[in-house]
This record gives C-alpha cells, sequence and structure tokens, in this order.
C-alpha cells in the first residue's frame, strides 16, 4: 500500500517539479524537492530520499536567502534615498546661508559707502563754511585804549579797499564779495579771591 502511494505521489511531485523549473519557481521546486523525498521514503528508498530531501532544504535556505537579498536590497535603496534627502536639505541650507551672508555683506558695504559718502560730504561742507566764514573767535587781553588802537589800525587796513564797495571799476577781474566781520568789545572783569567779602568778614576770619 505504501508503495503505490509511493509512486503516485512520486509522479505527482515529477510533474510539480517539471512545472517549477519550467517557471523558475525557487518555492515550488523546493516544495517539488520535499515531495519527491516523501515519496522515495515510502518506497523505501532512503538514498534517494535523503538526495532530495537536501535539495529541498538547499531550496528552502536559497529562498530565504533571495527574500534577505531583496529586503536587504530594498533598505538600501531606503537608505540612499534619505541620504540624498539629507544631501538635498543640507546643499540648500548652504544656498540660503550663502544668500543670506552675501546679502548681508552687501548691505554692510552700501553702508559703509553712505557712511563715508556723508562724512566726506559734511567735511567738505565744513571746510566750504570756514572758507565763507573765515571767522574764527580769539580772546585777548586789551586795556579800553588797546582795543581803540587796535580798531583804528584794522579800520587803516581796511581803507584801501573800502572804495571797491561803490566803485566797481575799481575791482580786479578776479574780485569776489567777502564778508568781513570786525567784533571787539570788552567782557566782565574777572573778580580777585576775596573781592566779594566786607569789611565785617573779613575781620570775622
Amino acid at each position: 500500500m505504501h508503495g503505490g502511494q509511493g509512486r503516485l505521489q512520486l509522479v505527482g511531485a515529477g510533474k510539480a517539479l517539471a512545472l517549477a523549473e519550467k517557471t523558475n519557481d525557487l518555492y515550488e521546486k523546493g516544495a517539488a524537492y520535499r515531495d519527491l523525498g516523501k515519496a522515495y521514503e515510502l518506497l523505501h528508498q532512503e538514498d534517494s530520499a535523503y538526495h532530495y530531501l537536501e535539495l529541498s532544504r538547499r531550496a528552502t535556505i536559497d529562498v530565504y536567502s533571495k527574500e534577505n537579498n531583496r529586503q536587504t536590497a530594498f533598505l538600501s535603496v531606503l537608505f540612499d534615498i534619505d541620504k540624498k534627502n539629507d544631501e538635498i536639505v543640507r546643499l540648500e541650507n548652504t544656498r540660503k546661508i550663502t544668500i543670506i551672508t552675501t546679502t548681508s555683506v552687501i548691505i554692510v558695504v552700501i553702508l559703509l559707502v553712505v557712511l563715508g559718502a556723508v562724512i566726506i560730504s559734511r567735511q567738505r561742507l565744513k571746510i566750504r563754511n570756514d572758507r565763507l566764514t573765515g571767522e574764527q573767535d580769539r580772546q585777548i587781553y586789551l586795556t579800553a585804549a588797546e582795543l581803540e588802537d587796535l580798531s583804528r589800525r584794522v579800520g587803516e587796513l581796511l581803507e584801501p579797499y573800502a572804495r571797491r564797495v561803490t566803485d566797481p571799476e575799481s575791482r580786479p577781474a578776479d574780485a569776489r564779495a567777502a564778508m568781513y566781520i570786525q567784533l571787539g568789545f570788552p567782557i566782565a572783569a574777572e573778580e580777585p579771591p576775596g573781592a566779594g567779602l566786607t569789611e565785617d568778614q573779613g575781620e570775622a576770619d
């Protein structure tokens, strides 16, 4: 009875193996090898049974190995995608930092240029104002007689040019109008120490 069942199982397993080899289905080949091993075991052909069971075991290992390789390849692809995404994010951040840095440098340069232009303009304006006014305030110590004498001598220095105000013909070709301000006046005298004390206060001290 076992022999007839074994032969039937051997025929079915042989057909299954032929189909699996035709379709190159490794999983089905492993199952067919296992069935062939069981069939030969029923026929008491131990060597053949061992041979096909060993082929079934190797096919199962190949199936798991192939599946592991597929999963490894899938994980590798995912890792590569994540790595590329990280690289893209890093490059994008670097690009943004570069843009911000470049913009900041340009703004600073523009501000420095504007500040330099303002400083130069103020210096030129100051020089021009100094030339236009030609005035310097100086404090000197004079007696009333010396102040009167100084005013007289300054007047004598200006006298040769006074006629040009009323006589345009006497002006040189390159002459320009100039404002000369002459201002001299006495300021309050400094009181010597103790000048404000009364006689009684002096005696009390």
